[in-house]
Parts: structure tokens; C-alpha cells; sequence
């Protein structure tokens, strides 16, 4: 056997060893985030259910370092439909979470009062996509205005026909 073919199987094992060497080290995984205190969910679902949007659970939810208990706060007060609630919501929208802002994208259109209007076409502008989406399947203006446009434009269209048949049927 030439020296050459030799020294590639030792590269070939050394190599091959010290891949499941690699394999065989425990990684370190990361440990899943420690799940939201149940009494701080509790409260926001019994607040939710009181229908209570003056309750200080709110503000402490709204402001919890924990985005899940942030989200699952703009979700409540959207559920509760008050309109009294948008100032409340409307920070949401600037969440460093993309699931939080995606939740008061969601709250705010279910909510459905146009002093939330602002805020969601200012969403839509956000970069995380699903807000964008959600923004504008909340926010009744762009549909119209897109609406309009295509009317105005079909307007200008039928102006130009010059064929008796078709003038008759449009």
C-alpha cells in the first residue's frame, strides 16, 4: 500500500474520531424560559372575566417584563371591546415582541373604534409581516381607498369607449 493512500485513511479516521468525539459531548441546551407566574395570569384572566378594564392587573400586565403576560393582557382587553381601552393598547403596537404587537394589532381591530385608526395604519408599517396583515385586515381604510381608486380608474376607462353596443350596456 503507497504512503499516500496510508496517510489518508489515518486523516480519514482522525477525522471521522474526532467527529463523533464532537457528537458525543453534551451540548448545552438552552432551558426553556420559566413559565409566567400563574398569580399574574390568574389575575388577568379574572379581571378579563369581571370585565373589569379599571382594574390596576392592567397596567402591572401591560408593563411585566414577561412578553407572554404583556400579550396575554392586550388580548384580554380586546376581548372586553371597551374603546376606552385603545390609549391603553396603542403602546402595544411599539412592543419590542413581535407576538405582543401582533396581539394589539389583532385587539385594537376588535375593539373596532376609529380613534384606534391611527395607531393600526401606523402598524403598517411594522416589520414583522403578521402585524402588517393584521393591521390592515383591521384597518377599514386601505380596502376603501383601494376600492376607490379602482372605481375612479374604471370611471376614466369608460369614458374612453366609443362603441355604440358597449355604451349601451355600461
Amino acid at each position: 500500500m503507497s504512503s499516500v493512500a496510508s496517510a489518508r485513511r489515518v486523516s480519514f479516521r482522525l477525522l471521522m474520531s474526532a467527529l463523533l468525539a464532537l457528537c458525543a459531548v453534551p451540548r448545552a441546551i438552552a432551558a426553556p424560559a420559566p413559565a409566567p407566574s400563574p398569580d399574574v395570569m390568574r389575575a388577568i384572566a379574572l379581571a378579563e372575566d369581571r370585565r373589569d378594564g379599571t382594574s390596576e392587573v392592567w397596567a402591572r400586565a401591560l408593563a411585566n417584563a414577561d412578553a407572554r403576560v404583556r400579550a396575554r393582557a392586550v388580548l384580554a382587553l380586546g376581548r372586553l371591546q371597551d374603546s376606552s381601552d385603545v390609549a391603553r393598547l396603542t403602546p402595544a403596537l411599539r412592543d419590542g415582541v413581535p407576538q405582543v404587537r401582533r396581539e394589539a394589532a389583532f385587539a385594537l381591530g376588535q375593539i373596532g373604534h376609529r380613534s384606534a385608526r391611527p395607531a393600526l395604519e401606523g402598524a403598517l408599517t411594522d416589520a414583522d409581516p403578521e402585524v402588517v396583515e393584521l393591521a390592515y385586515d383591521q384597518t377599514p381604510l386601505p380596502p376603501l381607498l383601494t376600492m376607490f381608486e379602482a372605481a375612479a380608474e374604471v370611471g376614466e376607462q369608460l369614458g374612453r369607449i366609443t362603441c355604440p353596443l358597449l355604451l349601451m350596456t355600461s
